[in-house]
């Protein structure tokens, strides 16, 4: 019964994934809940990893968005005389007309720590979507 040694472990490749699923996604992809993502985007989607603090969320219909966790930029330094304030999940906010939303980490604009969301993939009301998911990332990285 030596036939059993013809299956290929998963386990084994994969990249830096520190204990987690076989997938090699982000602590970003991990905090998003995919049915509420396929909810705001009204289709089903898959994630993937985007550098190594962010998350491409990529729905079946070619649409696509990044959403990433910075420590070290502030909301502040993104807020410019073309930019619209806003608040997501309860934390300052800003749009810029480049299709990028930042939210502060924390609720002080000048404290280091933004999630940022870009999505020009998203085509149009994409910031109603991309909204949505800050809402589920932003409560997930508090600093």
């Amino acid at each position: 019964s030596s036939s059993a040694s013809t299956s290929v472990s998963s386990s084994s490749d994969g990249g830096d994934n520190n204990g987690g699923g076989g997938d090699d996604t982000s602590p970003v992809c991990q905090a998003l809940d995919k049915s509420a993502v396929e909810s705001a985007f009204g289709s089903s989607v898959s994630f993937g990893r985007s550098s190594s603090s962010g998350c491409q969320i990529e729905a079946e219909d070619g649409r696509s968005m990044i959403v990433a966790v910075f420590d070290y930029l502030k909301l502040s330094d993104y807020k410019k005389p073309d930019t619209t304030e806003l608040t997501v999940a309860g934390h300052p906010a800003v749009k810029t007309p480049t299709t990028i939303i930042y939210v502060a980490r924390g609720t002080d604009p000048d404290a280091a720590g933004i999630v940022a969301a870009y999505f020009a993939g998203l085509r149009d009301g994409g910031d109603a979507v991309a909204t949505k998911i800050l809402e589920q990332v932003v409560p997930k990285f508090p600093k």
